[in-house]
């Protein structure tokens, strides 16, 4: 030992000698951020998911010996921002009256390899995390927590695309979603299937049951930081709406083109996907997703639509599909909405596959090649099960799914305009 530390000492002299003797002084090098790469897990459940994404946390924190934890002083960071209702009440209409406070917690592991879960920041009880300026706060906090050369965000909640707030469930009556008098929040899927239908929360004003929710367009406004990846573990966000709107913030987009079974990722290899390699594998995320949905035993949970999109490749597809819609805009008028590929259930006729609304509008062989290219061009990853929740057939999925003016309304239409993706596209004029 005191040969070998003579040696180093021996070297580390000769460097140092030769550096004073060197006649141009090295310009140092910059300082890197503290962190190469933060995970953010948003996790925005205090509504009927609550159950399912905390199951999903707690599969995450307890990945370190199949997955990835980063190690305690790392320059690597898993952050989960979350919002849970208490588990201690029998029901979820008991418990959505006794809000809970939002918390920001890292998630790390020691030397010995116990996980730790270190509660960074917590807000009061009276805190909606899915408000538009409160969830910019929070990941602002992150960001300036955790200022790194890298992040990722992956969103767990209830999903509804580009639909205003409201619209999913009243459709025409109302935009807002101020009481919901005919939810049963002990029986939220009447059919059985509990799915993650983005960023519900559950509050009450006296007796009067609310929900807040974040639309699309808002979206943007509350993420500071630029990002390498955007997934979302919900339904229906799986629309070229969502990605242009995106675009600014993310470089690529992974998301579900129909509902998501409420047990959505998987959770137990996220972190090593997002975290583990040389660089974050959004793509290995939504493959491992894919494959178990896949692969589950259950028909009715064998069940998957997902894709990955190139943010940075979206703008050729935007103006290629605005001289399509501008062509056929009498070929779109005139479809039969139940005859194009759609992605829900139970009549809620607003999101169907981009590339089928164009076939159906009369899109010609050749017009048909330059969508394929467009659509291969942004569209880097797509999977799609033969039958989603064993409801309806997926024949044909080009990994956006989008609008149909004429299965929609003229109040969505109103709506509809105001997106980044229909300033550029002109879908709906």
């Amino acid at each position: 030992m005191k040969k070998s530390a003579t040696i180093v000492l021996s070297l580390c002299a000769a460097l140092l000698l030769a550096a004073s003797c060197h006649r141009e002084v090295p310009v140092p090098e910059p300082a890197t951020n503290p962190y190469s790469r933060v995970m953010i897990l948003c996790a925005l459940g205090f509504n009927s998911l609550s159950p399912y994404i905390r199951a999903d946390i707690e599969e995450l924190a307890a990945s370190a010996e199949d997955g990835y934890i980063p190690p305690k002083g790392s320059n690597r960071a898993l952050v989960v921002i979350e919002h849970l209702v208490d588990p201690k009440y029998p029901t979820m209409s008991t418990a959505y009256r006794h809000p809970t406070s939002p918390l920001v917690i890292q998630i790390s592991r020691d030397h010995l390899g116990n996980v730790i879960c270190d509660t960074l920041k917590t807000y009061t009880d009276a805190t909606i995390l899915s408000d538009k300026e409160t969830l910019s706060q929070a990941f602002d906090f992150v960001r300036t927590k955790f200022v790194s050369d890298s992040y990722g965000i992956v969103f767990s909640s209830h999903g509804t695309g580009y639909l205003p707030k409201g619209y999913y469930d009243q459709g025409d009556d109302s935009f807002k979603l101020l009481a919901v008098p005919k939810v049963d929040d002990d029986n939220p899927w009447p059919d059985g299937i509990p799915v993650k239908t983005f960023s519900e929360t559950i509050y009450y004003t006296g007796s009067t049951r609310n929900s807040s929710q974040i639309e699309l367009a808002d979206l943007p406004d509350c993420i500071p930081m630029k990002t390498d990846y955007i997934l979302f573990d919900a339904c229906f966000m799986g629309g070229v709406e969502v990605a242009y709107e995106l675009r600014n913030v993310t470089k690529c987009v992974g998301f579900s083109q129909a509902e998501v079974a409420a047990e959505g990722f998987v959770y137990k290899t996220i972190a090593k996907r997002l975290l583990g390699g040389d660089a974050p594998d959004p793509e290995g995320v939504l493959r491992d997703y894919y494959e178990m949905s896949a692969a589950h035993e259950s028909k009715i949970y064998r069940s998957a639509t997902i894709s990955l999109v190139d943010c940075g490749k979206l703008e050729p597809l935007a103006t290629l599909c605005k001289e399509l819609f501008e062509t056929y805009r009498s070929g779109l008028a005139a479809i039969d909405y139940s005859t194009v590929q759609g992605f829900y259930r139970m009549n809620k006729h607003w999101f169907f596959d981009l590339e089928d609304i164009l076939i159906h509008a009369g899109m010609t062989d050749a017009d048909h090649a330059r969508l394929t290219e467009a659509l291969n061009g942004c569209v880097t990853y797509k999977a799609a099960t033969e039958r989603v929740l064993d409801d309806f057939d997926v024949n044909i999925f080009c990994g956006l799914s989008m609008y149909l003016p004429c299965a929609g309304s003229a109040k969505l239409d109103s709506y509809y305009r105001n997106l980044a993706w229909n300033s550029a596209a002109g879908l709906v004029k």
